[in-house]
């Protein structure tokens, strides 16, 4: 599924559902762990809510900035052409990041934040 599509796909499933945002090397570790334990391949691809659309090395979580990044060595290498992130197992159990071209087809991750509790 093409980058808008997961979008779109992940808010069509619940109400404030969107592509997972990761913000801490914790977080990272977390959705690793659980999107490499649901997939058989050594290499595989998610897209997440990372991208640059409005603004070239200006990456944000759809409109929140970025904090933390996990970026593999030499990425973000796309320029104008790669403006969405991915969730790239590459050898070893932690997931990295790559830009790549928001109409590949990838899997997704997609996440809600908890309800309130009243």
């Amino acid at each position: 599924m093409t980058w808008e599509k997961a979008m779109n796909k992940c808010s069509s499933l619940e109400e404030g559902a969107h592509l997972v945002f990761i913000e801490s090397e914790q977080e990272n570790r977390a959705v690793s762990r659980l999107a490499l334990g649901v997939s058989c391949l050594k290499k595989a691809e998610w897209w997440i809510g990372l991208n640059d659309k409005d603004a070239e090395d200006s990456w944000k979580w759809n409109d929140t900035p970025v904090n933390y990044t996990n970026w593999n060595n030499g990425e973000p290498n796309g320029n104008k052409t790669e403006n969405c992130g991915e969730f790239k197992r590459w050898k070893d159990d932690n997931a990295w990041w790559n830009d790549r071209r928001c109409s590949k087809t990838n899997q997704f991750i997609c996440e809600m934040d908890a309800p309130a509790k009243l």
